[in-house]
């Protein structure tokens, strides 16, 4: 007896953040750019101009959000908002790499599923890219 054909997943419930926190190796080098871009700015060094800000003079949906974490790191909380407002999700971003990468395995595999289901059931993912595409374009219009 064949059996019931399986509806596909469309796209947008695929998970993104929990499969990549499976890994590693990808959770390491992403923690690792991440702290060096925030020392670097930090030091008031910036390795990566905005290429967008450069040839448009305009603003791009990340304008603003390392110089975010920084002034949050340095407890200036309203100066993070006004940098951009997506500073303190960075910043757990960040957080949650770090925890993830010093996990156990089987811990960091548990995390990552329990995030997988998450983004399944709200599409998380996609509601911070769609967010913070909408953040920019507010911005952009003030």
């Amino acid at each position: 007896m064949p059996s019931a054909p399986t509806i596909p997943t469309p796209w947008w419930r695929h998970a993104a953040i929990g499969p990549l926190l499976r890994s590693r190796v990808a959770c390491l080098a992403l923690l690792t750019t991440a702290l060096a871009l925030v020392a670097l700015a930090a030091a008031g060094l910036s390795p990566f101009p905005c290429q967008v800000h450069q040839h448009t003079g305009l603003t791009c949906p990340g304008c603003g959000l390392t110089r975010s974490c920084v002034a949050l790191l340095s407890f200036q909380p309203a100066r993070a908002f006004e940098l951009h407002a997506f500073g303190p999700l960075m910043l757990l971003g960040i957080t949650l790499l770090a925890i993830t990468t010093a996990l156990p395995r089987r811990a960091r595999l548990g995390l990552a599923g329990a995030i997988e289901r998450l983004e399944h059931r709200t599409a998380a993912h996609l509601l911070i890219v769609s967010g913070l595409l909408g953040y920019w374009l507010v911005r952009l219009a003030l």
